[in-house]
């Protein structure tokens, strides 16, 4: 099981890409720190060791960031080669290696690489979704004791989804939702995309406007201060769809969604 710590760094043509969208991935052991570079195609792993660390816990994590470099080589290799069958088995490697939950963040960063630069668009529908699922799946951080009175949500989870299909205006306005909806919870707030491969294709979605979703009748309350706190903001960005409020009839304790998804953004 990997423990707790530091993401790898990983350097190379796409290092910078995935270390942005890992940062704040739980991957490495407190008692270990992994530096890793690429050179010639190449790479050199830098590991220091803390004397009680157990043989066991070296024997998984070894392994643990021996399945990263798998992973991150084939998906360079592939990527560079432009080879598409090698494309879509690295993102069959990465769901297969990196299976463990504390994993989650850094899956959504390879296949985030891989979908926005592969120039394949079945493999990019591919990733695109398996980002989503990596994204769905990725604990949060465990909440507070108690969370502030003060704070109109509590503690509540809140995701700020734009849709591919609208743009980057759509994307900027998701952006400042988070930005309004971090100060209203003690939860975690994440901006994410929702891929038009999946907006189109999949049960539930098929997404226009801009909505609120929640769990009704137990969160309509929390929905309905979400959708007034964000609706200045949506506004100002030049989204002239009402904000509205949509229950859903599946169990979704703590956490609710935000999704951007205008048809004429900006207009």
């Amino acid at each position: 099981m990997p423990g707790e710590g530091s993401p790898p760094e990983v350097g190379g043509k796409y290092g910078k890409f995935l270390n942005a969208s890992t940062a704040t991935a739980t991957l490495i052991g407190t008692a270990l720190g992994i530096f890793v570079t690429t050179a010639g195609g190449l790479a050199n792993v830098v590991i220091s060791w803390i004397d009680h660390t157990s043989t066991t816990q070296i024997a998984e994590q070894k392994a643990h960031d021996e399945h990263v470099l798998i992973v991150y080589n084939a998906m360079t290799e592939a990527l560079d080669k432009k080879d598409h069958g090698r494309q879509m088995l690295s993102l069959a490697l990465g769901k297969a290696l990196l299976s463990d939950k504390s994993d989650q963040g850094l899956l959504v960063g390879i296949f985030t690489v891989i979908g926005d630069h592969t120039d394949s668009h079945s493999v990019k529908v591919a990733a695109d979704e398996q980002r989503f699922q990596a994204e769905q799946a990725e604990p949060p951080p465990a909440p507070p004791a108690a969370a502030p009175s003060t704070l109109p949500l509590g503690a509540y989870n809140v995701d700020s989804f734009w849709c591919e299909s609208s743009g980057d205006a759509a994307r900027n306005a998701a952006d400042d939702v988070v930005g309004v909806v971090s100060a209203m919870t003690a939860g975690r707030v994440r901006e994410r995309i929702l891929p038009a491969s999946r907006n189109t294709a999949s049960a539930g979605y098929g997404i226009s406007g801009v909505q609120v979703r929640f769990e009704a009748p137990v969160e309509t309350g929390v929905a309905d201060k979400l959708a007034a706190a964000i609706k200045a903001k949506i506004a100002a960005d030049g989204i002239a769809d009402a904000v509205l409020t949509h229950p859903v009839g599946f169990h979704t304790p703590n956490y609710v969604s935000v999704f951007v998804c205008p048809a004429n953004p900006g207009n």
